[in-house]
């Protein structure tokens, strides 16, 4: 018998606060409170940045998905004719120069996957055009048929046994291949040359957009093949030519381009959207990807000539633009005191000049309980509100641990420093690294893992610094800035359970910036001072690159933080001309919650 959820569906979820989980998404719930049907959508697409390619070019093709990508051929010089025949394999995490091309050439067209290609046409070192063909079968190229006309500044599409080139300086011509020959089909509606083309493995649904027609004007054009003719449908919202694109006929990305753009669009199979800009503006890219959200961009010219740089397409956060808010006051002044817990539950303790007093955070409000056994300050924290570290400082090597109730001293550091950083999420697991010892000016690279029981050395950082920022656990942890004895750093290194690996710089140089995070893949830091400038600036990591998101409302540095990239909370820290403050922020990485309305 039919039942009425199969007919009517579940009962909607009925809350008096939103969700806030990633698993939202796609969910519908009645808000009580504000009486609004809700749901979880994904938010703004971003770049990032990849591991850079081994030989920087221009003119260069690829093909495959973001995570098995092949790029072939190009140019290594800024102008003139220079081509190379060099092939390079990504795995999503780096760069393999693998098999060359037998004949050296640039702006060809390739299609395929990164086991199974094909790279044809372009031009040689006398600008002449080509038609060779090459197959590639995952470790050498080999030659097969050429095309019927040789052509350059054209597009592929399809797979190494069915693909589709178009366009280019032949203009409107169109070839087929079925694995062993060329054929002319129909004719492009619209002939142009330094086209993108997307439809991967499909030679009977691929999509042409952009380009130049002569004498040479860029074009927003958009042309779908349906396996016999070509079809002009929806415009790109850009004219531009010598750009790239990745995916299919239904689910395809447009990107860079000349005038060394960066703009993106994105194509659901009818029309084209606006989305967020590459980091860098290129032209004669190399793009590839099984569909639009999942696109990579390697390589490519403009400024600087030649570029090595590989970007990654995201569109699966469903996380909204991050922000600082108000927070309740401290009892007491402080900077840089040992602090841990969450961006709702989290403890303080220490006082400047060397004091006892301990403060405890409910998300709203501060509340004094019960002091540590020797007071300090500049000392590091760990743990959580009720299972906390105070590790060294003012007062020498001594370590207290919080067990919700009162503090215990426990073993002694090896190495007494102030102004050190820290990571860990309980009191019986965390590092202690960097920091300045005596006399002062003597900056650190020792780094001491913590066990619930004893100190031990274990990898040094690979820059010795004071006010160094740390967030994460004791086996994955980020080290950020600092001051390395003269002048402020941008450095950041992360931290695996063994060793210390140098990551890519901060957009700033600062000292005494405070940190949130979970692990080494994601958290943000604030504030700061490059003497004598102090920022209220907020840079956000993802495991791969740091990015300035929203500011603080007030510069300062050396307070104290705790949380996550998604919530914390950061409390006092000095800012010019003030040794200290009660001052709390709140830090909140929210989901994207969309209100619906129809």
């Amino acid at each position: 018998m039919t039942t009425y959820k199969a007919i009517h569906g579940k009962t909607l979820l009925h809350v008096a606060s939103d969700l806030d989980t990633a698993e939202g998404e796609g969910q519908i719930w009645f808000n009580t409170t504000s009486n609004d049907y809700k749901t979880i959508v994904k938010a703004a697409a971003v770049w990032a940045s990849g591991a850079n390619i081994n030989t920087a070019r221009t003119q260069v093709k690829g093909c495959g998905t973001n995570t098995a990508t092949l790029i072939t051929a190009g140019q290594t010089t800024a102008y003139g004719n220079a081509p190379v025949g060099i092939n390079e394999l990504y795995d999503g995490s780096s760069w393999t120069e693998v098999g060359d091309l037998n004949t050296v050439r640039r702006t060809g067209a390739e299609f395929g996957t990164s086991t199974a290609a094909v790279y044809v046409g372009g031009a040689n070192a006398d600008g002449g055009s080509l038609a060779v063909c090459e197959k590639w079968n995952g470790t050498a190229w080999t030659e097969v048929a050429d095309l019927n006309t040789a052509t350059v500044h054209f597009g592929g599409a399809g797979i190494s046994t069915a693909g589709i080139v178009s366009g280019g300086t032949r203009l409107t011509e169109t070839e087929t291949w079925d694995g062993t020959s060329w054929t002319e089909v129909a004719d492009l509606n619209t002939g142009r040359y330094n086209i993108g083309v997307a439809g991967k493995g499909s030679t009977t649904a691929s999509l042409v957009f952009a380009g130049e027609t002569p004498p040479p004007t860029a074009q927003a054009l958009t042309e779908t093949w349906d396996g016999s003719s070509w079809t002009e449908v929806g415009d790109l919202n850009n004219s531009v030519s010598a750009g790239s694109g990745s995916g299919t006929q239904t689910n395809a990305a447009r990107f860079g381009g000349a005038p060394a753009s960066g703009k993106t669009e994105l194509w659901d199979g009818s029309s084209w959207i606006n989305s967020t800009d590459l980091s860098t503006g290129r032209i004669y890219l190399a793009g590839a990807g099984a569909a639009g959200p999942s696109a990579i961009a390697v390589g490519g010219g403009a400024n600087p000539p030649n570029s090595n740089a590989t970007e990654e397409f995201s569109f699966s956060s469903t996380l909204a633009a991050g922000a600082w808010a108000s927070g309740g006051d401290m009892n007491s002044t402080r900077a840089q005191q040992a602090m841990a817990g969450t961006g709702t539950a989290a403890i303080i303790a220490g006082h400047y000049p060397a004091g006892v007093n301990v403060e405890s955070y409910d998300g709203s409000s501060w509340t004094e309980g019960a002091n540590i056994n020797t007071g300090r300050h500049h000392n590091a924290g760990a743990g959580t509100q009720t299972a906390a570290l105070s590790v060294s400082g003012s007062t020498g090597a001594e370590v207290e641990s919080w067990n919700g109730t009162a503090w215990t001293e426990v073993g002694d550091v090896n190495v007494a420093r102030v102004q050190a950083g820290s990571a860990g999420k309980t009191n019986t697991a965390a590092i202690f690294f960097g920091g300045e010892g005596s006399p002062f000016g003597d900056q650190k690279v020792q780094n001491e893992l913590w066990n619930g029981t004893a100190w031990t050395e274990v990898g040094n950082l690979n820059e010795g610094r004071t006010q160094v920022c740390g967030f994460g656990t004791s086996t994955s942890a980020i080290a950020a800035g600092g001051h390395p004895g003269s002048g402020e750093t941008d450095k950041s290194e992360s931290w695996n359970g063994t060793s210390w690996t140098a990551e890519a710089t901060l957009n700033e140089e600062a000292e005494g910036r405070m940190g949130m995070g979970d692990t080494s893949a994601s958290g943000v830091v604030a504030g700061g001072r490059d003497h004598p400038t102090y920022y209220g600036l907020t840079e956000q990591w993802d495991g791969a690159t740091w990015t300035e998101v929203a500011n603080m409302s007030g510069a300062r540095y050396n307070g104290s933080a705790t949380g996550s990239v998604g919530s914390g909370v950061l409390a006092g820290g000095s800012n010019p001309g003030v040794g200290g403050s009660v001052t709390t922020e709140e830090w909140l990485l929210p989901q994207n919650i969309k209100v619906i309305t129809d």
